[in-house]
């Protein structure tokens, strides 16, 4: 399963060199996670925090891989689940083949 999670930290580390170490380890765990084939990318924000798209087998998967982020504890991050676009469309073609009247389904405002 794989998951967009959008984060940004929402307090400093207390020294300018814990900063530094926690942004080395931030590129280490990210570069192992990668490794693992459990981290697909991650990017950062011109003005701060950034993305992950992270690949889980569960939710409980999930949580365990963002709280072994290094600066997790100083983070906070919002996680919205992925599906395979061609696999939604598909099911959302058949769920709307037999309308006729479009004004009256879910997809259309």
């Amino acid at each position: 399963m794989k998951f967009l999670v959008t984060g940004h930290q929402t307090a400093a580390a207390t020294e300018h060199r814990s900063q530094l170490n926690y942004l080395e380890s931030s590129k280490d765990w990210v570069q192992r996670l990668k490794q693992d084939n459990k981290l697909e990318c991650a990017y950062s924000f011109a003005d701060g925090g950034g993305i992950f798209i992270i690949d889980a087998a569960s939710h409980e998967e999930l949580t365990s891989i963002l709280l072994s982020f290094p600066i997790s504890h100083l983070s906070k991050f919002s996680v919205q689940p992925l599906a395979d676009f061609n696999a939604t469309s598909d099911i959302i073609i058949e769920a709307i083949g037999g309308i006729t009247d479009m004004r009256h389904h879910i997809f259309c405002p």
